[in-house]
């Protein structure tokens, strides 16, 4: 479930449901049984993201211009400027 930032500082998963909180041990165990609860088919998602765990994390590197750097930081990939490259982790599945 992405978590986007809104403008005002609340925190809000994509279901309708805002926090102001962010990184309270607390809140993010309300909020993680929130959106489990709403969720249509908790059973399947919870068989997917069992399937997933042991795959391996893998690095992606964007190749991107410094003109079209705004395209990485919009799919989502992480400036690392010591090492000068956009890049994110994901599974490899």
């Amino acid at each position: 479930m992405p978590f986007f930032l809104t403008s005002h500082g609340c925190c809000d998963c994509g279901m309708g449901i805002g926090i102001s909180t962010v990184h309270r041990a607390a809140d993010d165990v309300r909020l993680l049984v929130e959106c489990l609860n709403r969720h249509k088919d908790l059973p399947k998602l919870l068989e997917d993201a069992i399937a997933l765990s042991p795959s391996p994390m893998v690095e992606i590197k964007a190749l991107v211009s410094y003109e079209d750097r705004h395209k990485a930081s919009k799919a989502k990939f992480i400036w690392d400027g010591d090492r000068r490259i956009w890049h994110k982790s994901v599974r490899q599945c």
